[in-house]
């Protein structure tokens, strides 16, 4: 009798395995992956290169009296906004040869005044300073290496994060020597009629540094990398299809690409860490 119960106790606990591994393989094949997705685009591919540089004045120019004397009378002070030939002050000449009218050599705001009525001004040193924001130059110091990518623009894009501004600007001057340093001070120029941007911000400039004609794309999210190679996780119904890429160039939000996947086509952007060919997924959908 205990000969015969033994073999049915094994044939017992092998099908009960063989039900638990049933079981596993069912629910493995079942298991869905949540994923988030995203879109497969067609467009240029700009990847733009930053560059910082520093504010100044387009114009600042000196106020000097025509003769030494004393200021018999002073029309502005600082700070005032002023225009060309606008009366500044009054000089009665030290020789005694009566009095000169000091103008405005150019218009603009009366950044410095060293001078008081009753004070002595001379004919060398000048005693007003008049800056013109109308409009604004950076100057930026780049290598040589980067001197082609201003020499093949003829603008540029500016950012002051400081007051939150973006606005073009022109290049007007790329060197063709270095200065000390080594360095080659490109010079840019913005329009600045509402005084918003001030002498010494910090500017960042960006320029296209390589630009991917009518590429295909996708969120660099989606990009996934083994070894030498990279891959992608495709959705077609419900089930994610693993494909074969072809990196061109990559930049923080967007990467062109090359490959059996087409513009319109969705990729799964996050999730697919743990994936395989064929998995079948859940897309998460967004809030809001």
């Amino acid at each position: 009798m205990k000969k015969f119960l033994l073999p049915m106790v094994a044939l017992m606990l092998l099908l009960a395995a063989c039900t638990e591994d049933d079981t596993s393989d069912k629910q493995e094949t079942e298991r869905v992956t949540p994923v988030e997705v995203g879109e497969v685009i067609q467009q240029d591919l700009v990847v733009e290169k930053r560059f910082y540089g520093r504010t100044m004045p387009e114009e600042n120019t000196p106020v000097v009296s025509q003769a030494p004397g004393e200021i018999d009378s002073l029309e502005v002070a600082k700070g005032d906004q002023v225009e060309e030939e606008d009366l500044l002050a009054t000089v009665k000449r030290a020789d005694g040869r009566g009095t000169i009218d000091i103008e405005a050599p150019s218009s603009g705001e009366v950044s410095t005044l060293n001078a008081k009525e009753g004070g002595m001004v001379s004919n060398t040193d000048p005693f007003a300073m008049i800056v013109n924001i109308d409009t604004i130059k950076i100057q930026l110091n780049v290598t040589a290496e980067n001197l082609s990518i201003f020499e093949d623009n003829d603008e540029a894009t500016v950012r002051f994060d400081s007051i939150d501004l973006e606005e073009k600007a022109e290049i007007d001057y790329v060197p063709s020597v270095a200065g000390e340093t080594g360095l080659y001070t490109v010079e840019l120029s913005v329009d600045n009629k509402d005084k918003k941007i001030k002498p010494g911000m910090t500017a960042v400039v960006y320029l296209p540094e390589s630009v991917v004609k009518d590429s295909l794309q996708i969120p660099t999210t989606a990009l996934v990398e083994e070894t030498d190679q990279a891959y992608v996780y495709k959705i077609e119904d419900d089930k994610a299809t693993k494909v074969k890429i072809t990196v061109i160039e990559s930049k923080s939000d967007l990467t062109a690409i090359e490959g059996e996947i087409s513009a319109g086509d969705t990729v799964v952007t996050s999730g697919q860490l743990t994936l395989t060919d064929g998995s079948k997924v859940d897309i998460m959908k967004e809030e809001g």
